[in-house]
């Protein structure tokens, strides 16, 4: 199944690559902007699925431990962002609303990174509308993130399914993944001594929130 996702990159890497040697000297600028911005991204989505590859076979061999540092988290986050606007040419919005007091904490970043990418990109990915981000510091020393798209939704009977390795929902089917993201993404929240619950409705969207503990900077 693997094997199977990378080919349509790969083809399309290679099948743009050949329109823009073959008739480069016919096309205009935004027709050659077309053909680079399409070999970008699938360059972005093969770097994408090895990561989450990579990430299964390190959480499979028990290689995977939080590392907690100090993290100054509103710029972590925003840069985030910044990343998913890039990375899927992403031109509705993420709108970042954020309620933390402290602006650094301590917690494991590779981990807190993921979680956040992977809810991100999922919610651009099944969406094309803007897409909320709430992040809160709460007084109990616990991170809230909450991710809420307006996309197609998941059905209700692929729900018990979702945190399943390569499972992919029926009307995913036509965007290219992995589906190890989310199974990873639980991994993840789990290290972190949290706790991870998706809420959505068909053709209404998908509501992701996971609860993360996380410790004050003592600067």
């Amino acid at each position: 199944m693997v094997s199977h996702e990378f080919k349509t990159p790969l083809t399309n890497i290679y099948s743009n690559t050949q329109m823009l040697q073959r008739y480069k000297d016919r096309l205009d600028k935004n027709e050659k902007d077309k053909y680079y911005q399409r070999i970008l991204d699938s360059i972005s989505l093969l770097n994408s699925m090895l990561t989450d590859i990579s990430f299964y076979h390190k959480k499979q061999d028990g290689k995977i431990q939080p590392k907690p540092v100090k993290v100054e988290i509103q710029s972590f986050i925003q840069s985030i962002i910044d990343e998913i606007h890039s990375q899927f040419n992403w031109k509705s919005e993420i709108v970042f609303d954020f309620q933390c007091k402290s602006p650094e904490i301590v917690i494991d970043k590779f981990l807190l990174r993921y979680v956040i990418t992977n809810f991100l990109s999922n919610a651009v990915k099944y969406s094309d509308t803007d897409v909320m981000l709430y992040v809160e510091c709460s007084e109990n020393k616990n991170l809230l993130i909450r991710v809420k798209d307006r996309g197609q939704g998941i059905p209700e009977k692929d729900m018990e399914n979702i945190f399943d390795p390569f499972f992919r929902s029926k009307n995913a089917e036509n965007i290219k993944g992995t589906g190890l993201g989310m199974p990873i993404a639980k991994h993840c929240v789990d290290l972190l001594g949290g706790d991870l619950h998706i809420s959505s409705e068909i053709n209404q969207g998908t509501t992701v929130t996971a609860w993360v503990p996380y410790q004050i900077s003592k600067t």
